[in-house]
């Protein structure tokens, strides 16, 4: 081997290792810098998705929120079925009082002297 040849390998060899190194420290922190965004992409998105209502809990609250509407629309109609039924119960009591009263009042009274009164 000539002269020329150990001193272009003499510097080639350093010279190769020190690039391999830092492309070698180049890429590990690379690699560190993705994985660290990665991870706080991560914790990110697993935040949302802790923090936020999925779809289908939101339609299962929305159903029940329909159900339980539905349930207090019937005992409504009931309630008011029943305070109608009864409306009409003390509609028909109350005209028939009023007939009976009617009734006693124009049937005609038989005359009393006036004298008669006086007398006593």
């Amino acid at each position: 081997m000539g002269k020329d040849m150990q001193w272009f390998l003499g510097m080639a060899i350093p010279a190769f290792l020190t690039y391999a190194g830092l492309l070698w420290a180049v890429y590990t922190w690379l690699v560190k810098k993705i994985e660290s965004g990665d991870n706080a992409l991560h914790a990110r998105i697993s935040g949302l998705k802790n923090d936020h209502v999925t779809h289908t809990e939101f339609a299962r609250f929305i159903e029940q929120q329909e159900r339980w509407m539905d349930r207090q629309a019937s005992e409504s109609e009931r309630a008011l079925n029943a305070v109608s039924e009864e409306m009409r119960t003390t509609r028909r009591d109350l005209t028939g009082r009023l007939d009976n009263i009617l009734h006693i009042v124009s049937r005609p009274q038989p005359l009393s002297h006036p004298t008669a009164k006086s007398q006593e």
